[in-house]
């Protein structure tokens, strides 16, 4: 038992000792020269994310060859975004008749989508508009879609546009011709007919080397699933599962560490968001297999979303950079007040290979040591006092005894 105890003990500290010089270590890495003065995004690889010490990356430090701090800001990918375009349609003829002060515009609908709305854009223009609508699937015989009506009210595009959404009744026709007239003789300045598209941008990701894997199937009908680590504490934001299974399935799935639950099914593709998630040794992966045979997992893989350093470098300067100093307050850059006017699509370079920086202890001044803070001198007193206690005890015994 004693031995176990100590056992214990020695593993407690040195696991310890181990968590406390991990906390200590720092890296470095050089960055790419850049050979015009500017913004740029500097991605950050993943074994850079592995050794941040803090989920918000406020250990990070930019420095030139002086060791002046460089301000910067961090963005990251989205997983998925929502984009709206404006898609532009073929003018086949955009004309005016001054007869009725109309203007006609031929929309070429080359695909033949099924349409039930156009978005007019002109110039600004404060006057009365009507507008109607025919279609032809030849451009030669045309059909009724709209009667003329009072056109809707315009939206403002920019400073100087305005545009019309103009709904009508489902068709398919190859050409549709818009008759938008106003209150004058002069034309409207019309610019292009379109529609909003809406669609979704997904991020872009970084492979992240799991390593292999072991499938363990329990008797307690749940199948565990191990890696072998690597040691590194790799940043996940996605996971994509390929299962060999001929019949249909639907499992609940934990991973503890990451306080996640999520459900694998053959319905739909199994890739899992993990927002931020942390690689660690505690790493597992939990089915639910109930009463059903295991599944047979083939494989797993993992993506880190892309994340950058948007900082201004000069020119042919040389830059370092720094994380993994967990001691470092987060920085307070005036840059982060102008996150939004700085463009997204900035030039991408890249860091160097990692070096651990060696943790240096730094030793307190030794202070000469007093005359009366010598062992010598400190023992002599111990003695003393202990003597003159002795003699006093003897002393008193002695009298009491001629007292009895």
């Amino acid at each position: 038992m004693n031995r176990l105890k100590i056992l214990l003990v020695c593993l407690g500290i040195s696991l310890a000792l181990g968590v406390f010089s991990e906390t200590k270590a720092s890296y470095k890495s050089s960055i790419e020269k850049v050979s015009e003065s500017g913004y740029y995004h500097l991605q950050i690889s993943i074994d850079a994310l592995a050794v941040a010490r803090k989920n918000d990356l406020s250990d990070i430090r930019i420095k030139d060859a002086k060791g002046e701090e460089q301000s910067y800001f961090i963005r990251a990918e989205s997983p998925k975004q929502e984009a709206v375009l404006f898609d532009l349609y073929t003018l086949q003829s955009n004309e005016f008749v001054i007869k009725d002060s109309t203007s006609r515009i031929v929309v070429d609908n080359a695909k033949k989508e099924e349409l039930s709305q156009f978005c007019i854009r002109m110039n600004n223009a404060d006057v009365y508009k009507a507008i109607a609508l025919k279609g032809s699937d030849d451009g030669l015989s045309w059909y009724v879609v709209k009667q003329k009506a009072p056109a809707p009210m315009s939206l403002p595009y920019d400073d100087i546009t305005e545009m019309i959404v103009y709904n009508f009744p489902k068709g398919a026709y190859r050409y549709y011709e818009i008759s938008l007239s106003n209150s004058q003789r002069l034309p409207l300045n019309i610019l292009d007919v379109g529609k909003y598209k809406y669609s979704e941008i997904l991020g872009e990701y970084t492979d992240v080397p799991l390593g292999n894997f072991a499938q363990i199937d329990s008797s307690n009908k749940v199948s565990y699933i191990h890696f072998n680590w690597s040691k590194k504490a790799y940043w996940i934001d996605k996971l994509v599962f390929s299962i060999e299974q001929k019949q249909v399935f639907r499992r609940d799935v934990y991973i503890h560490s990451w306080d996640l639950g999520f459900v694998l099914s053959s319905t739909k593709e199994n890739i899992i968001q993990t927002p931020r998630a942390r690689l660690d040794s505690v790493f597992c992966i939990e089915i639910e297999n109930r009463d059903n045979k295991a599944l047979h997992i083939n494989d797993i893989k993992a993506f880190s979303l892309k994340r950058y350093i948007c900082v201004y470098l000069e020119k042919d300067v040389d830059y370092s950079f720094y994380c993994g100093d967990a001691s470092l307050p987060s920085p307070q850059y005036d840059l982060s007040y102008f996150t939004t006017e700085i463009p997204n699509s900035l030039p991408i370079i890249s860091l160097g290979a990692l070096e651990e920086i060696p943790f240096v202890e730094v030793e307190e001044e030794v202070r000469a040591t007093a005359w009366f803070e010598r062992p010598i001198f400190l023992w002599s007193v111990i003695l003393g006092v202990g003597a003159l206690i002795a003699l006093m005890c003897y002393t008193m015994i002695q009298e009491m005894k001629k007292r009895g």
